[in-house]
């Protein structure tokens, strides 16, 4: 579809139909105009989103007066501040990983108790209730579950975030959790609207880098030469590019941006109607022509760019914050575990899609 025309229309599972956005260009066109809406609450959205709205399934005034609350927080400068405790919980993460039974699963042993901390420290959530937190997150993004197993796992998230934000009303705590408090009780912020935020940070601040790390590293074991790039290098900018390359190779949020028009709109050389739907191929247009080669991983290439995190105003908010824990998690990996490998075919690999995951990663080393 990507060759033919950079928006198709396609007929929906339900009967409906919408326009395919997989070129480059078009995606980056739609996403940074305003007549094209990311609000849940529009009937016309051509993929049902469960869940109350957070501010990034929100259009402005509301997205961007919710977002400034947390904007601060994941500003380059800030999350560089983190590095230290990064370096701390990845080096503790990994310590514990290396000194457990080979071979392990890497995604539970690894990938995703790294950004599961981070979120943690950044929000002020208790790392203690991380398989609560952990689990229903998962059904979350699990296509293959019910309608009403997601929606328990949402109610569940919410009031427990709701909960943490009522504790903190009257005893102040840092993180964002007590930063929102503070705004709860000057009457400057929602509650509701603040625990449906905090939620949404919970899940995708762990769910998404856990799932590139763990993916990074299936890649890499499958591409050794690229691997050896990564690892024997201590240059920060050689890492940085490799891991702008691997966020572009991957693009793990594969149905994420849905939208509608609000008005008529031209989208490269097609009317797009009001009401319309629109569904943008993030994958897709990551593997446009914009990158010479692309469906080759290369990791010196300058993928700057890419559209993993998306673009425009909706852009993901986390996405300093998760360049910096790929940045650390990948080459310290990679370089204290030498031999490490798959330790089951790579076709035993249960993938999960939507946030393009997988179940579990067997490696041995």
């Amino acid at each position: 579809m990507r060759e033919q025309d950079g928006l198709t229309r396609v007929q929906l599972q339900h009967g409906d139909t919408a326009w395919l956005v997989t070129r480059y260009d078009e995606v980056r066109a739609a996403l940074s105009d305003p007549r094209i809406s990311a609000d849940i609450t529009n009937p016309r959205l051509p993929v049902a989103v469960h869940g109350r709205p957070t501010f990034a399934r929100m259009d402005d005034p509301d997205h961007a007066r919710l977002r400034r609350v947390f904007t601060s927080a994941f500003t380059v400068k800030n999350v560089n501040l983190m590095r230290r405790a990064i370096e701390t919980v990845v080096d503790r993460t990994l310590t514990a990983f290396a000194g457990g039974r080979n071979p392990a699963d890497l995604m539970r042993g690894y990938a995703l108790p790294i950004p599961s901390q981070v979120i943690c420290l950044i929000l002020g959530v208790p790392y203690e209730d991380h398989q609560f937190f952990e689990e229903h997150s998962a059904t979350l993004f699990d296509q293959g579950l019910p309608a009403d197993r997601k929606q328990a796992a949402l109610t569940a998230l919410y009031t427990y975030t709701h909960r943490l934000l009522t504790d903190r009303l009257t005893a102040p705590s840092p993180g964002l959790i007590g930063q929102q408090a503070v705004l709860i009780a000057r009457g400057e912020l929602d509650l509701d609207e603040a625990a449906v935020s905090t939620m949404a940070l919970l899940v995708a601040g762990h769910e998404t880098t856990s799932s590139m790390i763990a993916l990074s590293t299936l890649v890499l074991l499958q591409h050794p030469d690229q691997l050896a790039r990564l690892r024997d290098s201590d240059d920060p900018t050689v890492v940085a590019r490799a891991v702008e390359e691997l966020l572009r190779y991957i693009t793990i949020a594969e149905t994420a941006a849905v939208r509608v028009a609000t008005d008529d709109v031209e989208i490269g050389g097609h009317l797009v109607r009001k009401d319309e739907g629109l569904m943008m191929c993030l994958p897709s247009a990551n593997r446009d022509g914009k990158f010479a080669g692309a469906d080759d991983l290369d990791l010196g290439r300058d993928a700057r760019g890419h559209v993993a995190f998306g673009f425009g105003v909706h852009q993901c908010l986390g996405q300093n914050l998760a360049r910096l824990e790929l940045q650390i998690a990948l080459p310290v990996l990679l370089r204290r575990l030498p031999g490490l490998k798959l330790a089951v075919p790579l076709e035993e690999l249960r993938m999960r899609l939507g946030i393009l995951s997988v179940d579990e990663l067997p490696v041995t080393w």
